[in-house]
């Protein structure tokens, strides 16, 4: 596995959430940094003056995971691929989703085991109870797909 290392920035923003940004005009102080952290995948849009617009990385704690959860209306826990993909959602201007589709047989018909390596390829995720929605993971992939916020590809990849 290959690990890329952000490179060292001569000056950063770490950009909270507080009220008190409200009239702050610190949007062009914030926006001149070389680097801007976000937490907890905050609005922009509307608040720039206050709080610039440009980010370099958004981080995420686990109370705003479980509001996510519960705005998306998740009867079951999120997979840790789908936080994934929201992680990849804020870190990229482009996300192309592989490998998530829960049904025992692909759109050619074939089988499609539960994953594609180890002691998981002789069963389907729909074969054994588990506390995660893959079913409704997979119809937000494909609104995401449809809205433009990612490629999800669950067939071929055409070369």
């Amino acid at each position: 596995m290959t690990v890329h290392r952000i490179p060292r920035q001569k000056t950063c923003a770490v950009v909270g959430n507080s009220g008190i940004l409200l009239n702050s005009s610190c949007g062009d102080e914030i926006n001149s940094n070389d680097f801007v952290i976000r937490c907890n995948i905050p609005e922009i849009e509307g608040f720039s003056r206050d709080v610039g617009n440009k980010t370099n990385v958004t981080n995420i704690n686990l109370t705003r995971v479980k509001d996510i959860h519960k705005a998306m209306e998740f009867k079951k826990a999120p997979t840790a691929g789908m936080l994934t993909i929201g992680v990849a959602v804020c870190l990229c201007d482009k996300v192309s989703v592989y490998g998530f589709y829960p049904f025992p047989a692909g759109p050619d018909g074939r089988f499609v085991p539960y994953h594609y390596f180890g002691e998981f390829t002789n069963i389907t995720a729909g074969s054994f109870k588990t506390r995660y929605g893959f079913h409704q993971e997979y119809l937000i992939l494909q609104k995401w797909h449809q809205e433009g916020l990612i490629n999800f590809v669950f067939g071929s990849c055409i070369t």
